[in-house]
């Protein structure tokens, strides 16, 4: 999909939405609020990339060291971040859920279905983080991985 096709997919989204075409700002992103402003999710395009680029931070949720730990896990190969990824806000540390979609992965009509898979994959890990209880060495009481030299 080109940078115009993905422009297009942007404005039909709107569209769906009953709110009327969206577009990319002069930046490239395109703010839309979900869950009655409960999530604010970012749609940035960068047509030299010809790449989707979905963020959503999540300001009630700034992790401990424990959380954080189960967040870099769940990035692992995206194993159990429904292809999103982690990550911390510089300053406030809040939690930021993004995933980057290129052109050719993204088809004509699949935009609405990645935004609600972001949205249930940071609700989830909201839940879940909400019932992590605080780890007091900071550190990881097991290491499960078996990698390479496990």
């Amino acid at each position: 999909m080109d940078s115009t096709q993905i422009t297009n997919e942007l404005a039909r989204l709107g569209e769906q939405l009953g709110i009327g075409a969206l577009a990319f700002d002069e930046q490239g992103i395109c703010s839309l609020a979900i869950d009655d402003g409960r999530w604010i999710v970012a749609i940035g395009h960068s047509a030299g990339e010809n790449s989707l680029r979905l963020m959503l931070c999540v300001d009630e949720r700034v992790p401990d060291e424990r959380q954080a730990y189960r967040l870099l896990a769940a990035n692992f190969a995206w194993q159990d971040s429904d292809g999103a990824t982690f990550a911390l806000a510089p300053g406030s540390g809040a939690l930021i859920v993004q995933r980057n979609v290129s052109g050719d992965e993204l088809g004509a009509g699949q935009l609405p279905a990645l935004l609600e898979a972001l949205v249930a994959t940071a609700e989830r890990w909201t839940a879940e983080l909400g019932s992590t209880p605080a780890l007091e060495s900071g550190a990881p009481e097991t290491n499960d991985w078996q990698g390479v030299r496990g």
